[in-house]
């Protein structure tokens, strides 16, 4: 996909007649990976919303920051905290990379919603609103990529509309453990794409933020082994 049919696809999706602003302005972003990821792969990441503006991130529209910078992707590679994956939350998904054996640009890294803000309750118009909006982007891209799963930042908002992506016999969600917590979730459905191959899956795992590893009783630099065994013996090996 070019920038100019991301750009089409996303304007139609996000602006709609008689809307009192133009949703394409509104600081966020579409890809934290690049153009050349929007490719036929195994891994569909998708996390909540970008977050808020700091010094080291100012703010930009949407329709401005569609993707990362060509063979980057921003959790190793963006500025954030003064050096290039220097913050936590980006060290954590990179261990996720690390977990899956690919390197951080080769991932369509991305969001449930494009907009940016420090919690999504507080994003401007109806939160169902955006993401209805967003998803006609979202079908279009797993219509591309046809992952055999997709991992999602939080197995709260994230997860669940993942799943809404989807359609077909869904097995129970079944947590992943790690020192008596729930760290992860994981389910398996069918994609509703005209090309779907088959069965994929979908795993949530704790959002890599301070608060969300937080909850799931973790703490430091990189997801617990629980989730690296989940991995090795299912995502990696189909």
């Amino acid at each position: 996909m070019t920038e100019d049919e991301l750009r089409r696809l996303v304007t139609g999706a996000l602006n709609r007649e008689g809307d009192a602003e133009i949703w394409s302005e509104r600081s966020g972003a579409v890809l934290y990976s690049d153009l050349a990821s929007i490719r036929p792969g195994r891994i569909y990441l998708m996390g909540i919303n970008p977050g808020g503006p700091d010094e080291q991130r100012p703010a930009s529209a949407i329709i401005r920051h569609l993707a990362a910078p060509p063979g980057t992707n921003s959790y190793a590679d963006e500025y954030w905290n003064g050096e290039a994956g220097g913050r936590t939350m980006q060290r954590r998904v990179c261990s996720l990379f690390d977990m899956l054996g690919t390197q951080p640009k080769d991932v369509l890294s991305t969001n449930l919603i494009f907009a940016r803000s420090t919690q999504l309750s507080t994003l401007r118009g109806a939160k169902a609103e955006w993401k209805r909006r967003c998803e006609a982007v979202h079908l279009e891209l797993l219509k591309i990529v046809q992952p055999q799963w997709i991992i999602t930042l939080g197995f709260g908002e994230a997860f669940s509309s993942a799943r809404t992506f989807l359609t077909g016999a869904v097995e129970p969600q079944e947590p992943i453990m790690s020192g008596g917590r729930a760290v992860a979730w994981m389910g398996r459905t069918k994609d509703t794409t005209q090309d779907a191959s088959g069965p994929i899956g979908v795993l949530g795992v704790a959002h890599p933020s301070h608060r969300g590893f937080g909850r799931a009783g973790l703490s430091g630099d990189a997801y617990p082994a629980a989730i690296r065994r989940f991995i090795a013996e299912h995502v990696l090996r189909g």
